[in-house]
């Protein structure tokens, strides 16, 4: 019985040494776990919005000959005296008693994200510099000539012979239809000429955010694995027998013995062992180009 013991002893020991032998294998194991499939909850990221110029022609590079689609009215010209870039502009007034229209009509997208109307002008008189008497009139107008706001009003007392940019926002009138429209007037005396060039109406679209594409583990530990081996039995393997030997001689004239030996060996072992592991310019005096006066 000592024997057995002995060899069930040895067993549990050998059986606890290999979990313990076996836990790199199986930590590597979910190390090396192979990523889940992509997910697209990740952060959203804003895609770059794309901008185009409704208006044509607006460098107005097309010539006195082919204004279109501006529509020019009174004595307002496509001209190369004074362009802001390229060879031609538009010149308005300079003329007494002048009033010179110019106009272009688009639709501005519904769902457009911003809409910016930008132009240059430059100005030239020989007018009085403290008192405005010439004008001109930037202005939104409906499809049928409406008007809908007034964006700027210059006149001859404003910086002379300079390129100026001004620009404006349109986004409230996404949806509608409209006339981009420019007028110059003047008086009986002295002439005053307004020149336009470089009109933009810029429509860009709403940045729209797409998710990325995040790579999101399905099994994949957390922290930093640690191997914690606990695979020392808990209890110890015991072996009891029992041996109860009842001798029984009656003297007789035939003496019998009756052994009674009931061996009842119950090994029982108690221990579990467990393996477990915590996976944790200004207009550069050009020379002012010889003034035109224009009979009116």
């Amino acid at each position: 019985m000592r024997f057995g013991k002995q060899r069930f002893t040895t067993v549990w020991v050998v059986f606890s040494w290999f979990l313990i032998a076996l836990l790199p294998a199986v930590s590597g194991a979910i190390a090396a776990a192979p990523p889940g499939r992509p997910s697209h909850s990740g952060s959203p990221v804003a895609r770059a919005a794309s901008c185009i110029d409704l208006l044509l022609n607006g460098d107005f590079e097309q010539g006195p000959s082919r204004p279109d689609p501006w529509v020019l009215g009174g004595f307002t010209e496509v001209s190369d005296q004074r362009p802001h870039s390229g060879h031609f502009g538009v010149w308005m007034g300079d003329y007494q008693n002048a009033d010179d229209t110019l106009y272009q009509q688009v639709t501005l997208p519904a769902d457009a994200g911003t809409a910016e109307l930008r132009y240059w002008w430059s100005m030239h008189s020989v007018d009085d510099i403290e008192t405005p008497y010439d004008y001109l009139y930037v202005t939104l107008q409906a499809a049928d000539g409406t008007p809908l706001a007034v964006l700027e009003t210059l006149d001859n007392t404003a910086v002379r012979d300079v390129w100026t940019q001004a620009s404006f926002d349109l986004s409230d009138y996404r949806g509608l239809s409209l006339r981009i429209h420019f007028r110059c007037t003047g008086n009986e005396q002295f002439n005053t000429g307004f020149f336009l060039d470089d009109v933009t109406l810029e429509v860009c679209e709403s940045a729209t955010p797409t998710p990325t594409d995040i790579w999101t583990p399905s099994a994949t530990p957390t922290g930093t694995l640690t191997r914690t081996p606990t695979a020392t039995p808990t209890g110890t393997p015991t072996a009891t027998a029992t041996l109860t030997s009842t001798p029984t001689a009656t003297p007789t004239p035939s003496p019998t013995v009756t052994p009674t030996s009931t061996p009842g060996p119950t090994p029982t072992p108690t221990g579990t062992p467990t393996a477990t592991h915590t996976p944790a310019g200004p207009l550069t005096p050009r020379c002012y180009l010889p003034f035109v006066l224009r009979a009116g």
